[in-house]
Protein backbone atom coordinates (compact mmCIF):
# COMPACT_ATOMS: atom_id res chain seq x y z
CA UNK A 1 0.00 0.00 0.00
CA UNK A 2 1.61 3.54 -0.67
CA UNK A 3 1.92 5.47 2.27
CA UNK A 4 -0.17 8.67 2.55
CA UNK A 5 1.82 9.54 5.41
CA UNK A 6 2.53 13.03 6.53
CA UNK A 7 5.09 14.34 8.98
CA UNK A 8 3.82 17.01 11.42
CA UNK A 9 0.19 16.22 10.39
CA UNK A 10 -2.17 16.25 13.77
CA UNK A 11 -4.43 13.75 14.16
CA UNK A 12 -6.62 16.47 15.66
CA UNK A 13 -6.19 18.28 12.29
CA UNK A 14 -8.35 15.24 10.42
CA UNK A 15 -11.85 15.67 8.75
CA UNK A 16 -12.21 12.42 9.14
CA UNK A 17 -12.08 11.54 13.28
CA UNK A 18 -15.11 9.89 13.26
CA UNK A 19 -13.66 7.16 10.77
CA UNK A 20 -11.01 5.67 12.68
CA UNK A 21 -12.70 2.76 13.97
CA UNK A 22 -14.32 0.52 12.14
CA UNK A 23 -18.25 0.54 12.73
CA UNK A 24 -20.45 -1.93 13.39
CA UNK A 25 -23.11 -3.20 10.28
CA UNK A 26 -20.45 -2.59 8.04
CA UNK A 27 -20.09 -6.57 7.42
CA UNK A 28 -19.87 -8.84 4.48
CA UNK A 29 -23.53 -7.98 3.51
CA UNK A 30 -23.05 -4.66 3.30
CA UNK A 31 -24.01 -3.47 -0.22
CA UNK A 32 -21.65 -3.40 -3.01
CA UNK A 33 -20.72 0.01 -3.37
CA UNK A 34 -18.68 0.28 0.18
CA UNK A 35 -17.70 -3.30 0.39
CA UNK A 36 -15.22 -3.10 4.01
CA UNK A 37 -13.90 0.03 2.49
CA UNK A 38 -10.56 0.99 3.97
CA UNK A 39 -8.16 4.35 3.11
CA UNK A 40 -5.33 5.74 4.86
CA UNK A 41 -5.40 8.88 6.30
CA UNK A 42 -1.98 11.86 6.51
CA UNK A 43 -1.22 10.77 9.54
CA UNK A 44 -0.88 6.83 9.08
CA UNK A 45 -4.51 6.23 10.08
CA UNK A 46 -6.36 3.86 9.05
CA UNK A 47 -9.78 4.98 8.07
CA UNK A 48 -13.37 3.01 8.25
CA UNK A 49 -16.25 3.10 5.65
CA UNK A 50 -19.36 3.32 7.40
CA UNK A 51 -22.52 1.38 5.85
CA UNK A 52 -24.05 4.42 4.74
CA UNK A 53 -21.26 5.67 2.68
CA UNK A 54 -20.24 8.73 5.52
CA UNK A 55 -16.76 8.84 4.51
CA UNK A 56 -16.93 8.97 0.92
CA UNK A 57 -19.49 11.63 0.90
CA UNK A 58 -16.91 13.49 3.53
CA UNK A 59 -13.89 13.25 1.17
CA UNK A 60 -16.47 14.71 -1.76
CA UNK A 61 -17.41 17.55 0.71
CA UNK A 62 -13.50 18.26 1.86
CA UNK A 63 -12.88 18.11 -2.10
CA UNK A 64 -9.97 15.78 -0.96
CA UNK A 65 -8.78 14.65 -4.29
CA UNK A 66 -6.10 12.54 -2.85
CA UNK A 67 -8.33 10.91 0.03
CA UNK A 68 -10.96 10.41 -2.98
CA UNK A 69 -8.45 8.74 -5.57
CA UNK A 70 -7.10 5.89 -2.41
CA UNK A 71 -11.19 5.39 -1.97
CA UNK A 72 -11.81 4.34 -5.84
CA UNK A 73 -9.15 2.58 -6.31
CA UNK A 74 -10.70 0.64 -3.94
CA UNK A 75 -14.20 0.63 -4.34
CA UNK A 76 -14.93 1.73 -8.31
CA UNK A 77 -18.44 1.31 -8.14
CA UNK A 78 -18.91 3.40 -5.51
CA UNK A 79 -20.27 6.11 -7.48
CA UNK A 80 -22.53 3.84 -9.20
CA UNK A 81 -22.36 2.28 -12.71
CA UNK A 82 -24.43 3.32 -15.94
CA UNK A 83 -27.72 4.33 -14.99
CA UNK A 84 -28.01 3.26 -11.66
CA UNK A 85 -27.10 5.45 -9.33
CA UNK A 86 -25.37 4.59 -6.12
CA UNK A 87 -26.39 3.09 -2.82
CA UNK A 88 -27.35 5.81 -0.50
CA UNK A 89 -26.63 9.58 -1.24
CA UNK A 90 -25.40 10.75 -4.57
CA UNK A 91 -21.97 11.93 -4.62
CA UNK A 92 -22.07 14.25 -7.59
CA UNK A 93 -24.60 15.73 -6.36
CA UNK A 94 -23.09 16.08 -2.62
CA UNK A 95 -20.04 17.47 -5.05
CA UNK A 96 -22.19 20.03 -6.65
CA UNK A 97 -23.83 20.85 -3.67
CA UNK A 98 -20.63 21.91 -1.43
CA UNK A 99 -18.40 23.49 -4.12
CA UNK A 100 -15.99 20.85 -4.66
CA UNK A 101 -14.83 21.27 -8.08
CA UNK A 102 -11.71 19.31 -8.02
CA UNK A 103 -13.70 16.30 -6.81
CA UNK A 104 -16.36 16.69 -9.16
CA UNK A 105 -14.13 17.02 -12.17
CA UNK A 106 -12.33 13.39 -11.20
CA UNK A 107 -15.81 11.96 -10.56
CA UNK A 108 -17.11 13.00 -14.15
CA UNK A 109 -13.49 11.61 -15.75
CA UNK A 110 -14.02 8.24 -14.45
CA UNK A 111 -17.71 8.28 -14.63
CA UNK A 112 -17.46 9.27 -18.36
CA UNK A 113 -14.96 6.47 -18.89
CA UNK A 114 -16.99 3.74 -17.13
CA UNK A 115 -19.85 4.45 -18.86
CA UNK A 116 -21.69 5.05 -22.98
CA UNK A 117 -21.90 8.31 -24.26
CA UNK A 118 -24.89 7.64 -24.47
CA UNK A 119 -25.97 7.32 -20.51
CA UNK A 120 -26.03 10.80 -19.01
CA UNK A 121 -26.58 11.52 -15.17
CA UNK A 122 -30.05 12.84 -15.98
CA UNK A 123 -31.26 9.34 -16.60
CA UNK A 124 -30.02 8.85 -13.06
CA UNK A 125 -32.60 11.96 -12.27
CA UNK A 126 -29.41 14.23 -11.49
CA UNK A 127 -29.28 17.55 -12.75
CA UNK A 128 -26.13 18.49 -11.75
CA UNK A 129 -26.56 22.27 -13.37
CA UNK A 130 -29.55 23.17 -10.76
CA UNK A 131 -28.06 21.59 -7.62
CA UNK A 132 -25.08 23.86 -8.09
CA UNK A 133 -26.58 26.75 -9.26
CA UNK A 134 -29.65 26.62 -6.21
CA UNK A 135 -26.70 26.02 -3.95
CA UNK A 136 -24.91 28.78 -5.29
CA UNK A 137 -21.60 27.61 -5.79
CA UNK A 138 -20.70 29.64 -9.02
CA UNK A 139 -17.07 27.82 -9.28
CA UNK A 140 -19.51 24.98 -10.67
CA UNK A 141 -21.45 26.21 -12.78
CA UNK A 142 -18.86 27.76 -14.49
CA UNK A 143 -16.82 24.38 -14.46
CA UNK A 144 -20.18 22.54 -15.84
CA UNK A 145 -20.73 25.66 -18.42
CA UNK A 146 -16.86 25.30 -19.46
CA UNK A 147 -16.42 21.35 -20.11
CA UNK A 148 -19.69 19.60 -19.47
CA UNK A 149 -22.14 21.32 -21.51
CA UNK A 150 -24.31 17.77 -21.70
CA UNK A 151 -24.71 18.53 -17.86
CA UNK A 152 -25.49 22.46 -18.09
CA UNK A 153 -28.57 22.95 -20.15
CA UNK A 154 -30.16 26.03 -19.28
CA UNK A 155 -32.81 25.79 -20.55
CA UNK A 156 -33.96 22.18 -18.75
CA UNK A 157 -36.76 22.01 -16.01
CA UNK A 158 -36.46 20.29 -13.32
CA UNK A 159 -39.35 18.45 -11.87
CA UNK A 160 -40.96 21.46 -10.39
CA UNK A 161 -40.47 23.34 -13.14
CA UNK A 162 -37.12 25.76 -12.80
CA UNK A 163 -34.64 26.17 -15.15
CA UNK A 164 -30.83 26.63 -13.50
CA UNK A 165 -31.55 30.13 -13.21
CA UNK A 166 -35.13 29.74 -11.34
CA UNK A 167 -33.29 27.84 -8.59
CA UNK A 168 -30.35 29.89 -8.49
CA UNK A 169 -32.65 32.80 -7.73
CA UNK A 170 -35.02 30.67 -5.15
CA UNK A 171 -31.47 30.68 -2.97
CA UNK A 172 -32.89 27.64 -1.41
CA UNK A 173 -36.36 28.80 -0.53
CA UNK A 174 -35.91 30.23 2.59
CA UNK A 175 -35.37 33.62 2.34
CA UNK A 176 -33.58 33.75 5.79
CA UNK A 177 -30.36 34.62 4.95
CA UNK A 178 -30.19 37.59 7.04
CA UNK A 179 -30.47 35.55 9.87
CA UNK A 180 -29.08 32.33 9.41
CA UNK A 181 -26.56 32.78 6.67
CA UNK A 182 -24.05 35.05 5.99
CA UNK A 183 -24.07 37.68 3.26
CA UNK A 184 -21.57 35.35 1.55
CA UNK A 185 -24.22 33.00 0.43
CA UNK A 186 -26.64 35.13 -1.38
CA UNK A 187 -23.67 36.90 -3.16
CA UNK A 188 -22.81 34.00 -4.47
CA UNK A 189 -26.09 33.38 -6.11
CA UNK A 190 -25.53 36.44 -7.78
CA UNK A 191 -22.34 35.41 -8.51
CA UNK A 192 -24.83 32.15 -10.46
CA UNK A 193 -27.26 33.97 -11.78
CA UNK A 194 -24.61 36.64 -13.85
CA UNK A 195 -23.00 33.73 -14.74
CA UNK A 196 -26.02 32.01 -16.42
CA UNK A 197 -27.46 35.35 -18.00
CA UNK A 198 -23.74 35.48 -19.59
CA UNK A 199 -24.62 32.38 -20.99
CA UNK A 200 -28.25 33.28 -22.37
CA UNK A 201 -30.31 32.27 -19.36
CA UNK A 202 -33.53 34.04 -19.96
CA UNK A 203 -34.19 37.35 -17.29
CA UNK A 204 -37.98 37.00 -17.90
CA UNK A 205 -38.18 33.10 -17.03
CA UNK A 206 -40.96 32.06 -15.14
CA UNK A 207 -41.41 28.40 -13.24
CA UNK A 208 -44.64 26.86 -13.93
CA UNK A 209 -46.69 24.23 -11.50
CA UNK A 210 -46.71 20.91 -13.16
CA UNK A 211 -49.87 19.51 -14.13
CA UNK A 212 -49.39 16.72 -12.04
CA UNK A 213 -50.32 19.28 -9.15
CA UNK A 214 -53.62 19.36 -10.13
CA UNK A 215 -56.58 19.69 -12.66
CA UNK A 216 -56.30 23.38 -13.71
CA UNK A 217 -54.00 24.76 -16.02
CA UNK A 218 -50.05 25.38 -15.42
CA UNK A 219 -49.80 28.77 -13.58
CA UNK A 220 -47.05 30.99 -12.93
CA UNK A 221 -46.09 29.97 -9.49
CA UNK A 222 -43.07 32.86 -9.91
CA UNK A 223 -40.65 34.42 -12.18
CA UNK A 224 -36.98 34.90 -12.09
CA UNK A 225 -37.46 38.05 -10.51
CA UNK A 226 -40.47 37.67 -7.97
CA UNK A 227 -38.06 35.00 -6.52
CA UNK A 228 -34.86 37.28 -6.58
CA UNK A 229 -37.17 40.27 -5.21
CA UNK A 230 -36.70 38.51 -2.01
CA UNK A 231 -32.71 38.63 -1.87
CA UNK A 232 -31.07 40.18 -4.63
CA UNK A 233 -29.20 43.37 -4.78
CA UNK A 234 -30.48 46.23 -6.54
CA UNK A 235 -28.03 45.82 -9.55
CA UNK A 236 -29.22 42.21 -10.08
CA UNK A 237 -32.58 43.52 -9.99
CA UNK A 238 -31.74 46.06 -12.52
CA UNK A 239 -30.16 43.75 -14.70
CA UNK A 240 -32.98 41.55 -14.81
CA UNK A 241 -35.72 44.30 -15.93
CA UNK A 242 -33.27 45.35 -18.48
CA UNK A 243 -33.06 41.48 -19.68
CA UNK A 244 -36.41 41.30 -20.08
CA UNK A 245 -38.30 40.44 -16.97
CA UNK A 246 -41.72 41.86 -16.56
CA UNK A 247 -42.03 43.58 -13.31
CA UNK A 248 -45.35 43.79 -13.15
CA UNK A 249 -46.12 39.77 -13.96
CA UNK A 250 -48.68 38.46 -11.63
CA UNK A 251 -47.79 34.86 -9.72
CA UNK A 252 -49.92 32.45 -7.88
CA UNK A 253 -48.43 31.58 -4.66
CA UNK A 254 -48.22 28.32 -2.04
CA UNK A 255 -45.73 28.27 0.13
CA UNK A 256 -45.84 31.84 2.31
CA UNK A 257 -47.86 29.78 5.02
CA UNK A 258 -50.29 33.07 5.66
CA UNK A 259 -52.26 31.25 8.69
CA UNK A 260 -55.90 32.28 7.10
CA UNK A 261 -55.49 31.28 4.15
CA UNK A 262 -58.28 29.19 2.88
CA UNK A 263 -57.63 28.99 -0.77
CA UNK A 264 -55.18 26.90 -2.22
CA UNK A 265 -53.23 29.82 -3.74
CA UNK A 266 -52.40 33.43 -3.65
CA UNK A 267 -52.63 34.74 -6.66
CA UNK A 268 -51.90 38.20 -8.22
CA UNK A 269 -48.80 38.88 -6.30
CA UNK A 270 -46.09 40.58 -7.98
CA UNK A 271 -42.01 41.31 -7.52
CA UNK A 272 -43.20 44.27 -5.07
CA UNK A 273 -45.45 41.55 -3.09
CA UNK A 274 -42.46 39.22 -2.20
CA UNK A 275 -39.85 42.15 -2.16
CA UNK A 276 -42.13 43.24 0.56
CA UNK A 277 -42.68 40.46 2.64
CA UNK A 278 -38.81 39.52 2.52
CA UNK A 279 -37.90 43.76 3.17
CA UNK A 280 -36.30 43.77 0.59
CA UNK A 281 -36.55 47.73 0.32
CA UNK A 282 -33.30 48.25 -2.41
CA UNK A 283 -35.21 45.76 -4.72
CA UNK A 284 -38.47 47.88 -4.31
CA UNK A 285 -36.93 50.77 -5.01
CA UNK A 286 -35.29 49.34 -8.38
CA UNK A 287 -39.58 48.10 -9.18
CA UNK A 288 -41.12 51.33 -8.64
CA UNK A 289 -38.12 53.28 -10.38
CA UNK A 290 -38.93 50.70 -13.50
CA UNK A 291 -42.32 50.50 -13.37
CA UNK A 292 -43.13 51.32 -17.23
CA UNK A 293 -44.72 54.12 -18.85
CA UNK A 294 -48.31 54.63 -17.83
CA UNK A 295 -47.90 52.99 -14.85
CA UNK A 296 -48.68 55.28 -11.03
CA UNK A 297 -45.95 54.48 -7.72
CA UNK A 298 -48.90 54.43 -6.26
CA UNK A 299 -51.11 51.71 -7.98
CA UNK A 300 -48.09 49.41 -7.86
CA UNK A 301 -48.30 49.67 -3.85
CA UNK A 302 -51.86 49.81 -4.25
CA UNK A 303 -52.83 46.50 -6.27
CA UNK A 304 -53.87 44.06 -4.22
CA UNK A 305 -53.72 40.08 -4.17
CA UNK A 306 -56.16 37.68 -4.53
CA UNK A 307 -56.65 37.41 -0.84
CA UNK A 308 -57.26 41.55 -0.72
CA UNK A 309 -53.51 42.33 0.23
CA UNK A 310 -51.71 44.82 -0.85
CA UNK A 311 -47.91 44.94 -0.57
CA UNK A 312 -48.13 46.64 3.12
CA UNK A 313 -49.66 43.82 4.56
CA UNK A 314 -46.77 41.02 3.02
CA UNK A 315 -44.04 43.94 4.39
CA UNK A 316 -46.38 43.77 8.05
CA UNK A 317 -45.60 39.83 8.24
CA UNK A 318 -41.70 39.44 7.33
CA UNK A 319 -41.34 35.62 7.51
CA UNK A 320 -39.42 34.44 10.40
CA UNK A 321 -37.37 31.41 11.05
CA UNK A 322 -38.32 28.70 13.91
CA UNK A 323 -34.96 28.96 15.71
CA UNK A 324 -36.14 32.89 17.05
CA UNK A 325 -34.70 32.32 20.46
CA UNK A 326 -31.02 31.98 19.32
CA UNK A 327 -30.79 34.76 17.37
CA UNK A 328 -28.74 37.53 18.58
CA UNK A 329 -30.80 41.08 19.28
CA UNK A 330 -28.27 42.93 17.09
CA UNK A 331 -29.95 40.68 14.41
CA UNK A 332 -33.33 41.51 15.37
CA UNK A 333 -32.74 44.97 15.31
CA UNK A 334 -31.21 45.03 12.02
CA UNK A 335 -34.14 43.21 10.79
CA UNK A 336 -36.54 45.64 12.28
CA UNK A 337 -34.82 48.65 10.52
CA UNK A 338 -35.09 46.63 7.08
CA UNK A 339 -38.70 46.36 7.77
CA UNK A 340 -39.66 49.67 9.16
CA UNK A 341 -37.57 50.79 5.53
CA UNK A 342 -39.86 49.07 3.80
CA UNK A 343 -42.90 50.26 5.30
CA UNK A 344 -41.76 53.77 5.41
CA UNK A 345 -41.33 53.30 1.90
CA UNK A 346 -44.70 51.95 1.07
CA UNK A 347 -46.43 54.38 3.33
CA UNK A 348 -44.61 56.83 0.99
CA UNK A 349 -45.88 56.00 -2.26
CA UNK A 350 -49.23 55.92 -0.73
CA UNK A 351 -49.88 57.02 2.69
CA UNK A 352 -53.84 56.07 2.55
CA UNK A 353 -53.17 52.51 2.49
CA UNK A 354 -52.31 52.23 6.25
CA UNK A 355 -55.39 51.08 7.52
CA UNK A 356 -56.94 49.15 4.29
CA UNK A 357 -58.47 45.88 5.28
CA UNK A 358 -57.86 42.97 3.11
CA UNK A 359 -60.95 39.92 2.34
CA UNK A 360 -60.41 38.73 6.09
CA UNK A 361 -60.75 42.68 7.57
CA UNK A 362 -56.97 42.60 8.56
CA UNK A 363 -54.86 46.06 8.30
CA UNK A 364 -51.43 46.19 8.45
CA UNK A 365 -51.21 46.24 12.03
CA UNK A 366 -53.18 43.06 12.50
CA UNK A 367 -50.35 41.54 10.85
CA UNK A 368 -47.54 43.38 12.25
CA UNK A 369 -49.06 42.52 15.89
CA UNK A 370 -49.88 38.67 14.77
CA UNK A 371 -45.47 38.27 13.55
CA UNK A 372 -43.94 40.49 14.93
CA UNK A 373 -45.27 40.73 18.65
CA UNK A 374 -43.69 37.40 19.11
CA UNK A 375 -40.27 39.23 18.10
CA UNK A 376 -39.41 40.52 21.47
CA UNK A 377 -38.75 44.79 21.95
CA UNK A 378 -36.55 45.13 19.13
CA UNK A 379 -39.42 45.00 16.83
CA UNK A 380 -41.86 47.73 19.15
CA UNK A 381 -40.85 51.10 17.15
CA UNK A 382 -42.34 49.16 13.96
CA UNK A 383 -45.96 49.29 15.95
CA UNK A 384 -45.12 52.76 16.74
CA UNK A 385 -44.20 53.65 13.28
CA UNK A 386 -47.75 51.96 11.90
CA UNK A 387 -49.19 54.04 14.83
CA UNK A 388 -48.06 57.65 14.52
CA UNK A 389 -48.68 57.18 10.39
CA UNK A 390 -52.02 56.94 11.07
CA UNK A 391 -53.11 53.15 11.72
CA UNK A 392 -56.04 52.54 14.13
CA UNK A 393 -55.62 49.83 16.47
CA UNK A 394 -59.62 49.95 17.07
CA UNK A 395 -60.30 48.41 13.90
CA UNK A 396 -61.68 45.19 13.28
CA UNK A 397 -61.43 42.35 11.04
CA UNK A 398 -64.60 39.77 10.01
CA UNK A 399 -63.40 37.66 13.35
CA UNK A 400 -63.95 40.32 15.31
CA UNK A 401 -60.54 41.16 16.44
CA UNK A 402 -58.56 44.18 17.03
CA UNK A 403 -54.94 44.21 16.58
CA UNK A 404 -54.46 43.72 20.06
CA UNK A 405 -56.38 40.08 19.88
CA UNK A 406 -53.74 39.76 16.99
CA UNK A 407 -50.76 40.57 19.35
CA UNK A 408 -51.88 38.65 22.41
CA UNK A 409 -53.21 35.46 20.13
CA UNK A 410 -49.44 33.77 20.15
CA UNK A 411 -48.13 30.03 20.15
CA UNK A 412 -45.58 29.12 22.51
CA UNK A 413 -42.59 29.34 20.10
CA UNK A 414 -41.93 32.91 20.36
CA UNK A 415 -40.78 35.40 22.42
CA UNK A 416 -42.76 36.52 25.37
CA UNK A 417 -44.62 39.77 24.43
CA UNK A 418 -43.15 43.30 25.39
CA UNK A 419 -45.61 44.86 27.20
CA UNK A 420 -44.50 48.29 25.59
CA UNK A 421 -46.52 46.53 22.89
CA UNK A 422 -49.56 46.71 24.23
CA UNK A 423 -49.06 50.11 25.81
CA UNK A 424 -48.37 51.17 22.58
CA UNK A 425 -51.85 49.46 20.86
CA UNK A 426 -53.73 51.06 23.91
CA UNK A 427 -52.54 54.38 23.37
CA UNK A 428 -54.10 54.31 19.77
CA UNK A 429 -57.58 53.17 20.64
CA UNK A 430 -57.28 49.45 21.18
CA UNK A 431 -59.33 48.12 24.42
CA UNK A 432 -58.32 45.82 27.00
CA UNK A 433 -62.62 44.92 27.05
CA UNK A 434 -63.14 44.41 23.52
CA UNK A 435 -64.29 40.91 22.72
CA UNK A 436 -64.42 38.93 19.09
CA UNK A 437 -67.22 37.23 17.89
CA UNK A 438 -66.41 34.73 20.23
CA UNK A 439 -66.69 36.21 23.37
CA UNK A 440 -63.00 36.47 23.67
CA UNK A 441 -61.04 39.87 24.93
CA UNK A 442 -57.26 39.95 25.02
CA UNK A 443 -56.87 38.76 28.33
CA UNK A 444 -58.88 35.00 27.06
CA UNK A 445 -56.02 35.07 24.07
CA UNK A 446 -53.24 36.15 26.34
CA UNK A 447 -53.38 32.91 29.19
CA UNK A 448 -54.05 30.70 26.21
CA UNK A 449 -50.05 29.89 26.49
CA UNK A 450 -48.08 30.17 30.24
CA UNK A 451 -45.05 32.05 28.67
CA UNK A 452 -47.25 35.69 28.73
CA UNK A 453 -48.07 35.93 32.51
CA UNK A 454 -46.38 39.20 32.64
CA UNK A 455 -48.17 40.65 29.47
CA UNK A 456 -50.93 38.91 31.34
CA UNK A 457 -50.89 40.37 34.98
CA UNK A 458 -50.52 44.23 32.51
CA UNK A 459 -53.65 43.72 30.78
CA UNK A 460 -55.37 43.29 34.24
CA UNK A 461 -54.26 46.11 35.28
CA UNK A 462 -55.51 48.04 32.43
CA UNK A 463 -59.37 46.97 33.11
CA UNK A 464 -58.85 43.86 31.69
CA UNK A 465 -62.25 42.08 32.47
CA UNK A 466 -60.75 38.68 34.93
CA UNK A 467 -64.61 37.67 34.64
CA UNK A 468 -65.24 37.82 31.22
CA UNK A 469 -67.18 34.88 29.78
CA UNK A 470 -66.07 33.52 26.00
Amino acid sequence: MTSHYLPGFSATDSPYRAFRECRSGVNDETPHEIPMTTIVDKDGSILFETEFGALLQTIVRQNDVAALEQYLAKAPLAIGSGEEPPKYDDVFSIAAQSGSVDVLRILLERYSVSTTQTTLLQKRGLLLLHVASDCGQPQVVQFLLDNYPAYADIHVRDESGYTAIGSAASLDGSGHFDFVWERESPDRSEQVMDLLLDRGASASDVVLRPRSWGERPEIICDTVLTLAARWARPQLIQRLIDGGADAQAKTSHADFSWEDNTENDIGDATAVFTSSLFANVDAIKVLLDCRGPGIDISDMVSCRDSQGRLPLHWAARKLIPDEIRRIPASKLRENAQRIMGTLELLLEANPSTINIQDNKGNTPLHYAAQHYGQLGKEHNEIFKFLCDRGADASLRNKKRETPLHSLCCRTSGGLPIDVAAITILLEHSAKTTDADRDGNTPLHQMVSTLHNLEAAEFLVSHDADVSAKN
